[in-house]
């Protein structure tokens, strides 16, 4: 009798253990999509002000140690922020993408022997990227992202534009 006492016993912290265990992945799994809601929700329509807005989305893009904003987020630019390289030399990080079918940074200004790195955000549409006296020719495909950096070595002002695009998609990029 006494065997079976402890058998029904120990049937009993079997169920309870199974029972603990399963409601405790039950909780970590609630947990986890939680998360993921909150972190999904977070990156939809952007909230807060103006600077708030600039600062975090920069952060998914720009290193830390570039903070200096350049340009504007006026008539849907996106800002580009320089990094000071040393000896007199910078890295400028240029987001890159058509809003209502023109570039949304159409003026690029740097230091010859600056580094350029360009972040094109293909959006709906997709779009290339020309500079002729550079020797640049990208292209991005809609909801793709291309990355790529140069040296502005020459000095000038040059013309960049979507060669698939009408005539009116241009920026300028100039070199001092």
């Amino acid at each position: 009798m006494e065997n079976d006492l402890n058998g029904e016993v120990g049937e009993k912290k079997r169920f309870y253990t199974i029972y603990y265990v399963v409601y405790a992945v039950l909780a970590v799994i609630f947990v986890v999509m939680m998360g993921v809601y909150l972190i999904k929700r977070g990156d939809g329509e952007l909230s807060g002000t103006l600077e708030e807005t600039v600062d975090k989305e920069a952060s998914k893009i720009v290193p830390e140690g570039a903070d200096q904003y350049l340009g504007s987020v006026d008539k849907g630019e996106k800002p580009i922020f320089s990094a000071d390289l040393g000896g007199g030399k910078s890295k400028y990080y240029v987001f890159l993408e058509l809003i209502n079918g023109s570039f949304n940074n159409r003026e690029i200004k740097v230091k010859k022997g600056d580094l350029v790195a360009v972040n094109m955000n293909g959006g709906e549409t997709g779009f290339d990227f020309k500079i002729d006296e550079y020797g640049l020719n990208y292209v991005v495909a809609a909801g793709g992202t291309v990355p790529f950096e140069f040296e502005a070595d020459k000095k000038g002002t040059f013309n960049f534009y979507c060669g698939k695009c009408s005539g009116n998609v241009l920026g300028t990029l100039t070199v001092k």
